[in-house]
Parts: structure tokens; C-alpha cells; sequence
């Protein structure tokens, strides 16, 4: 199986649970991050050995040595980073909610329908809670690995 490369755009708590998350998931390899402050990115690429840090999210979807996108930016960025990312021909999983609005959700799934990409809501049930770091990396791998391949959409609106 091929390794897959990830970039995060964003380097808040929840971007570096999905870093620690991420270094348990088979054949997945964190590329690249990036954030508004370049100092930021450098800090967190520092603490997870992430080989890139971008300034902008543009150059980090530029970078042809990723293949997707974890989206962890503020609720309100999130549609607009996902058209961008899928515009970019990345695959995306955005961390909850996906969008602010139901309809701006659907417009995202249908994008990543006509792009052909896959497209996932990172959810983590409240069960779980307690074990958030194994369960991220378990999602990661089901979804990613098990059904991505079938060019199904698994889409939580």
C-alpha cells in the first residue's frame, strides 16, 4: 500500500491531536502544515517533524507532495477551505462542523463529487472521549484506507 501525505492546514490543539494521531496510522505520512504566521508553522512542524511549514494555506495546496488536506481552521473558514482544497485536487477531511450551513455543506459534497475526491467530517463520538487519540487514528485508518478507494463519499451533513 502506498504511503498517503497529509497537510494540515492550521496549528491549534485540535491540528496536533491529529498530528500525534496520525504517527499511529499505517502508511500515512504528515508532508507538510501550514498557518498565517510562519513562525507558527516552523513550531509546529518543529514539534511533530513535519518536513514543510507554509504561511499560507495556498502554498501548502500548491505543494504537489500532498494528496490531502486536514481542514482545522475556525468553523467559519471551513467551506471555504474545503472548495479550496478540492478545487486544489486534494482530498479532504475536515474536522467538525464541515460548513456553517447545510446548503454550503452540500455544495462542498457536490464539488468533491465532480472533482472525484474523497471528502469526510472528523467526528469523534463523546464515548470516546477518554480515548480520543487511539479513536482519531482508528478513523483515519477506516475511512481513509477501507473505503476511500471504493470512491464512495462519506459526507456528515
Amino acid at each position: 500500500m502506498p504511503t498517503y501525505r497529509w497537510g494540515i492546514n492550521a496549528t491549534g490543539n485540535i491540528a496536533g491531536s491529529m498530528a500525534e494521531a496520525m504517527q499511529h496510522v499505517p502508511d500515512a505520512m504528515l508532508a507538510a502544515v501550514s498557518s498565517r504566521s510562519q513562525r507558527k508553522a516552523q513550531q509546529f512542524a518543529d514539534r511533530w517533524s513535519v518536513p514543510t511549514a507554509y504561511d499560507s494555506y495556498g502554498a501548502l495546496l500548491a505543494d504537489p507532495s500532498v494528496d490531502l488536506i486536514y481542514i482545522a481552521t475556525p468553523n467559519a473558514l471551513h467551506k471555504q477551505n474545503i472548495v479550496d482544497a478540492l478545487s486544489a485536487g486534494k482530498h479532504v477531511l475536515c474536522e467538525k462542523p464541515l460548513t456553517t450551513s447545510s446548503a454550503d455543506t452540500r455544495d462542498c459534497i457536490d464539488l468533491a463529487r465532480r472533482q472525484g475526491k474523497f471528502f469526510y467530517g472528523g467526528y469523534v463520538d463523546s464515548v470516546f472521549s477518554n480515548h480520543r487519540k487511539s479513536y482519531r487514528a482508528h478513523v483515519l485508518w477506516r475511512y481513509w484506507y477501507a473505503e476511500a478507494f471504493d470512491r464512495k463519499f462519506y459526507c456528515l451533513p
